[in-house]
């Protein structure tokens, strides 16, 4: 007798789903969190094996999976251990400042493995009509502009996070890493209104002077693209 014909097929799904087994794995890193704290070996090798669970998905394009749940999933594994190390931020800077560096460049190199496997090159992030696009089947092209897009937001965000880090006074940092991320992201996927809506939400920690460039490119849409 078959006893896996005898399994709902939606619970077959579940069963295989590997959304599922990273989300397992990642109820065990945060119950590990909160008894032993973030700095433990055991709990980033926890870590790393839910994010590498979730970029797995994510390259693999599975097709029980909804990849936009996948990516909000994989940032907010990032954000919530981005929430408690600042929480303990006295005592751990300098592994916080480890974190967001090692985040900004696994985010980075996530966008150049995911072109790579639509089987774009690494530049331009954004396209005519008459470029790479004629070449590239649209449903593949408009996925992998709207990953790149969500990733480049969460690359600007990361780098927000690392400049408070820097420096405690708010009159002195430096935002322009983090609004070059979010106009690449407006250049990659235009119609979406996150990356102005993180930009101005930066409004009051830049001067005017500081965002004058980016907020006429976002508005003009015709800045100059300059890959950091």
């Amino acid at each position: 007798m078959n006893l896996k014909a005898c399994v709902p097929i939606k619970d077959q799904k579940e069963k295989h789903n590997p959304f599922s087994e990273v989300v397992s794995a990642e109820k065990q890193l945060w119950s590990l969190i909160h008894s032993k704290g973030l700095l433990p070996a055991e709990v980033q090798d926890l870590f790393y094996k839910a994010r590498a669970g979730y970029e797995k998905i994510i390259l693999n394009d599975h097709d029980d999976v909804e990849l936009q749940d996948v990516e909000y999933s994989l940032w907010k594994l990032h954000y919530k251990h981005i929430d408690e190390f600042r929480k303990r931020i006295d005592s751990h800077m300098e592994p916080f400042k480890l974190f967001l560096s090692e985040a900004t460049e696994f985010y980075q190199d996530l966008i150049t493995k995911l072109r790579r496997c639509y089987g774009l090159p690494e530049y331009p992030l954004f396209y005519d009509q008459g470029g790479v696009s004629s070449i590239v089947d649209p449903i593949k092209l408009h996925k992998c502009q709207y990953s790149c897009h969500h990733f480049l937001v969460c690359l600007g965000d990361l780098a927000r996070y690392g400049e408070l880090c820097k420096k405690r006074d708010l009159e002195r940092h430096n935002w322009s890493v983090a609004a070059n991320y979010y106009f690449k992201a407006t250049l990659v996927w235009p119609d979406s209104g996150n990356p102005h809506n993180q930009v101005f939400y930066s409004r009051s920690w830049y001067s005017a002077q500081d965002l004058r460039p980016y907020l006429i490119d976002l508005i003009s849409n015709e800045g100059i693209y300059n890959p950091a």
